[in-house]
């Protein structure tokens, strides 16, 4: 036998192989360090209208006052809620129209009768770090976990 010679270039790539078995899984990594903490952030808000009143409680943010408006009961059109439309409003056209109108909402019947067909205001809040609001009716004490913004009577 004689001395190793030079070499020789290399083969062509070979076919891929059948795939084997999965193996068993690996032992359980050391914890990782922990990471920095960072700001709780903005919960975020919610916004609500506080009908009849013109002022928001004292954790909540008045974002305008206005008036409540909606569509005339016999009149075809309109909205189906009521509107708190603000005190100073800006218009693109001021075009008038016979379909779709918007009337202020008046008092009618009022304990006290002082604010008979009076305008009935309405204030926007804003209750900061709080994600979500809802009118819970015919009761005065709100479900578990929930806090209370304001209380009233429902009126139609």
């Amino acid at each position: 036998v004689g001395p190793v010679g030079p070499r020789g270039p290399n083969g062509k790539t070979g076919d891929q192989g059948v795939k084997g078995a999965v193996g068993p899984r690996g032992a359980k990594g050391m914890m990782g360090y922990p990471g920095f903490n960072g700001d709780r952030g903005d919960l975020g808000s919610a916004v609500y209208v506080r009908w009849g009143r013109t002022a928001c409680p004292e954790d909540s943010r008045a974002v305008y006052t206005g008036r409540a408006a909606g569509s005339r009961f016999n009149n075809n059109g309109g909205t189906n809620e009521f509107l708190c439309l603000p005190d100073n409003p800006h218009y693109r056209s001021t075009l008038t129209s016979i379909s779709a109108r918007l009337y202020g909402v008046e008092w009618q019947e009022w304990p006290t009768r002082s604010h008979r067909d009076d305008n009935m205001p309405c204030v926007l809040c804003e209750a900061q770090n709080k994600t979500t609001t809802y009118v819970h009716p015919a009761d005065y004490d709100c479900p578990s976990g929930w806090h209370r913004e304001y209380s009233g009577y429902m009126m139609t």
